[in-house]
């Protein structure tokens, strides 16, 4: 079984090659969270606060209702399920070489900057509605990939012919 798991583009879950169905919403927004911080714990409150803009339902129900959004999004994911309970928050589980931002990050730091652009595929998460989201962890990953794409622009350029002969002197 091989699960690919893309944020760099239109979240994606992939099982076998085959798309798994991410539920929209909520769910999404989760997921979107859990990857960017992948092999990370993220705290209740931090995904609460994530999950409903800082506007989360009743304080008694705000953890039973994230442990609802979680299930749901645990069942859509079957076989490819990431998420992980950890004591007082979760984690998404991602191996070396599932997640496309990891191993756009350890391409570019091996130079290999042309295969680490090819795995952008459009607009970052743009089908994950999470203002939080697109303000706080997108910027990041788009000036990741302005850094990338400059140093690889820079590598690619002609390097100027340099003459070591004694009559022009260079």
């Amino acid at each position: 079984m091989i699960v690919e798991y893309r944020v760099l583009g239109p979240l994606e879950v992939l099982l076998d090659g085959e798309p798994v169905t991410v539920p929209a919403g909520r769910g999404r927004v989760l997921l979107a969270t859990l990857l960017l911080r992948a092999n990370e714990f993220v705290s209740v409150d931090e995904l609460v606060d994530r999950i409903w803009e800082g506007e989360p339902p009743a304080p008694d129900r705000a953890h039973k209702t994230l442990q609802m959004v979680v299930l749901r999004l645990r069942q859509a994911l079957g076989a490819a399920n990431c998420v992980r309970t950890v004591s007082g928050g979760y984690s998404a589980h991602i191996e070396p070489g599932q997640l496309d931002l990891t191993r756009f990050r350890a391409l570019a730091e091996q130079g290999e900057f042309r295969a680490a652009l090819d795995l952008w595929r459009g607009p970052v998460l743009a089908d994950v509605a999470s203002e939080a989201l697109h303000r706080d962890d997108v910027p990041r990953l788009l000036e990741e990939h302005v850094v990338r794409s400059n140093t690889a622009s820079t590598r690619t350029l002609p390097v100027p012919p340099t003459c070591w002969c004694p009559s022009c002197g260079r």
